[in-house]
């Protein structure tokens, strides 16, 4: 079974490896610090502070393996395989092999953290979930044992100092995995173990590099793991979205009116998705990002939660009709490769515009004007997905190699003709597949 998602991962992961996956939006921002300011602040001199494990993360796949976004890609196709098998071998821990094998593949296929597949920026969060696992079947293992899980949290406090945002989910397992075990909860020790993951909490609240003021698009959570957010198009996603809703209404009628043997079955793991997307965006609260497009990467430990609900209802349906059950599953499948295609192509083409689009620059302007260059008429998108989006400064020094280049992208039309002709340039002419935008 593990063998079969490795295979899985790699598969999925050949069609934009041919497209040839390129550099986008922060990643520039890396390429910059390690060109002008040495291999080891790759990540940022911010970075150390507020994130180490995204320092060190940063410092070998961008420092030492260097600006290589294709053997970027493969370091991330890599770290989803073992992410897969982690999450297989936990959730086996808990269910039968047949249904932690359908939240693996679930999770796999399923297009609500694209983002952490395609974008070079994104592996820090990859280490976060891989290790967020590894400390749950750490602690699991440990509760078995009736030992201490001193290994679990030293994992866990890893996995936060990577990306915050499993704090919540790896706080709350101190609790919850004994409860689920049938154990007695050990208070005392669960409480000694939080110390930590609250230190670590606290450390990295002080030394945020996110100062917005602002609230996370709450409103959206639901479509983006449940609708449009893992579909190819809007309006198929609403369907899906409404579906789901319908589905979930259904299932709540049957219990209610007694019927409730094969939902009761399901609800464990239903719960427990629900949960676990709480629980993984609690972390973004006051972090004003919507979790579709690009933005899905805060979905990294919420895209574990949707994959247990999915799959909970998918093995409900099984379990009803069989027939039921695999048509369920093959226009789910079908559904989600359509999407990660539609993913492969919005990435690449994002790539190739900003490729596009910084040669441009070079060509165009191969003295520095003095003053800033702006880029537009406005930026381009590709199902929420770009390229290059307000300051590209970083990304044209890094690109030219020069640092004299001060450039930025036009917010809109109105903003980009009311700069001079002498320093606006509109890469309409130079974008490969413009027309077929």
């Amino acid at each position: 079974m593990a063998a079969g998602l490795v295979a899985l991962v790699l598969g999925l992961a050949v069609p934009f490896g041919v497209m040839g996956p390129k550099f986008i939006l922060d990643d520039w921002f890396t390429v910059y610090f390690r060109t002008f300011q040495g291999v080891l602040w790759s990540g940022g001199h911010g970075q150390l502070a507020a994130r180490p494990g995204a320092w060190l993360t940063y410092l070998l796949e961008f420092g030492l393996v260097g600006p290589h976004p294709l053997a970027i890609y493969a370091i991330q196709t890599c770290l989803n395989a073992a992410i897969a098998v982690a999450l297989f071998r936990l959730a086996r821990r808990f269910v039968p092999s047949a249904s932690a094998m359908a939240i693996a593949v679930v999770w796999v296929i399923l297009q609500d953290h694209s983002s952490v597949d395609h974008w070079a920026s994104t592996t820090p969060s990859q280490v976060s979930l891989l290790l967020l696992l590894l400390g749950g079947l750490s602690l699991v293992t440990a509760t078995d044992d009736d030992r201490r899980g001193g290994v679990a949290v030293a994992l866990f406090v890893l996995s936060a100092l990577a990306y915050e945002a499993t704090l919540p989910v790896a706080a709350t397992a101190l609790f919850a995995v004994p409860w689920l075990r049938r154990r007695r909860i050990p208070w005392a020790t669960a409480g000694a173990q939080l110390v930590p993951l609250v230190a670590t909490g606290g450390w990295m609240l002080a030394h945020t590099q996110h100062h917005e003021h602002a609230w996370f698009g709450f409103s959206l959570v639901y479509p983006a793991h449940f609708g449009w957010g893992i579909t190819p198009t809007r309006s198929i996603g609403q369907v899906v979205g409404a579906a789901f809703a319908v589905t979930l209404a259904g299932l709540a009628a049957a219990y209610i009116l007694g019927r409730r043997g094969p939902v009761t079955s399901a609800l464990p793991l239903i719960g427990t998705g629900v949960a676990v997307i709480v629980l993984g965006t609690l972390a973004f609260a006051r972090d004003p990002i919507d979790p579709i497009g690009l933005g899905d990467r805060a979905n990294v430990v919420a895209s574990i939660g949707a994959a247990c609900v999915w799959a909970a209802l998918g093995l409900l349906a099984w379990q009803w009709r069989r027939v039921v059950g695999a048509v369920a599953a093959a226009a789910f499948v079908g559904l989600s490769l359509t999407a990660r295609v539609q993913r492969d192509l919005d990435y690449a083409r994002a790539g190739q515009d900003t490729i596009d689009i910084l040669a441009a620059i070079g060509r165009t302007y191969p003295v520095p004007p003095a003053g800033v260059i702006v880029v537009g008429p406005a930026p381009v998108f590709h199902h929420n997905i770009t390229g290059l989006i307000g300051e590209i400064r970083e990304a044209t020094d890094a690109y030219t190699h020069d640092i004299r280049y001060v450039a930025t992208m036009a917010k809109d039309g109105t903003a980009f003709r009311s700069v001079p002709v002498s320093r606006r340039l509109d890469y309409r002419p130079f974008l490969r597949s413009f027309s077929a935008r």
